[in-house]
């Protein structure tokens, strides 16, 4: 079975791998929010604290990979969390997201658009989903028969 359908630019994969050179922990991309407006960003989105304690797990370093969208309830994460914000001005920043993800260990994200980008990329990634996820992630699963590097981690019952 193929785990990958999408392929980052060789070029903007080589940039980010030199920008990330100097990180020599385990890299870990992480996005904890949606467009702010979906309908169901409320449900399909996590504050920031509940990820970035993992910073301080020896050897770990994570890595945004969240656009801002001008929301003012979306939090950069703090210092505990490397944050590229040229990524929030370009008109082509979804390719860089692409060679970002290719040069990273495992990518933790909620259910928008980087999920979708990071499994058609084949890239290790553990996807957070609330108690009445999208019918794409299917039911009763902690895998995705689309992305075969993916790991599916379900709230057991909203607000939880």
């Amino acid at each position: 079975m193929r785990s990958s359908y999408l392929r980052a630019d060789d070029a903007r994969s080589e940039h980010w791998r030199e920008q990330l050179g100097e990180i020599p922990t385990t890299r870990i991309g992480v996005c904890w929010e949606g467009n702010p407006n979906h309908r169901r960003n409320h449900l399909r989105s996590f504050p920031v604290e509940q990820i970035s304690n993992l910073a301080a797990v020896p050897d770990v370093t994570l890595i945004s990979l969240q656009r801002f969208n001008g929301s003012p309830d979306q939090k950069t994460g703090g210092e505990d969390i490397v944050q590229f914000p040229e990524l929030d001005q370009k008109a082509r920043a979804f390719v860089d997201t692409a060679a970002i993800i290719s040069n990273l260990d495992l990518v933790i994200t909620c259910d928008t658009s980087i999920a979708h980008l990071a499994g058609a990329l084949g890239a290790r990634t553990w996807l957070a989903l609330d108690a009445a996820a999208d019918w794409r992630w299917l039911a009763e699963r902690d895998d995705s028969p689309w992305y075969p590097t993916m790991r599916l981690f379900r709230q057991p019952k909203l607000g939880e």
